[in-house]
């Protein structure tokens, strides 16, 4: 990182690496690090300071996005939102929620964030790891049928002769 960001580097990490870069590089795989470093060299405007451990960190590790799922952000907002289609990893996530996807949809938005990353980064390591997602299946159309107002009526006056009357009313 000295040859990206000369004195930069030096300066908040110094020449020699700190046993907690070294032992965070060496749990990544040689392809993980050059990914990092080629997200630097595509996006320099964002990485204007060097980044720090964690976010480099980040940086080499797949994305969702890399085996063709949301982003985070976008499959969070899928999960929360009204949105009429949801991809088919944010549904497989919901549906291994269980019960705490009501809890997702009642708290606030960091609390919901952090309890749908949990389930969500399940979801990623599982396609990671070549799992399969299941079809959803079709939806029903939601098409509602407006019948004029005299159908309506005699319909509700049919329904209302179904029920003998109430002595006493």
């Amino acid at each position: 990182m000295t040859g990206t960001y000369g004195r930069q580097w030096t300066g908040g990490y110094g020449d020699v690496p700190t046993p907690e870069w070294l032992m965070a590089l060496s749990a990544l795989t040689a392809e993980q690090v050059k990914k990092g470093l080629a997200q630097i060299a595509d996006n320099p405007v964002a990485w204007k300071w060097p980044p720090n451990l964690m976010e480099f960190r980040v940086l080499c590790l797949p994305a969702p996005e890399d085996f063709g799922l949301p982003t985070n952000d976008d499959a969070f907002n899928q999960a929360v939102g009204n949105a009429s289609e949801k991809d088919p990893s944010v549904i497989y996530t919901l549906r291994n929620m269980g019960d705490e996807v009501y809890k997702l949809r009642r708290s606030e938005s960091e609390k919901a964030r952090t309890l749908f990353k949990k389930h969500w980064d399940k979801t990623i390591e599982f396609v990671m790891q070549g799992g399969e997602l299941p079809e959803p299946e079709a939806q029903v159309e939601d098409n509602p049928v407006k019948a004029p107002p005299e159908v309506m009526k005699q319909g509700i006056n049919e329904l209302m002769n179904m029920f003998p009357e109430r002595k006493g009313d």
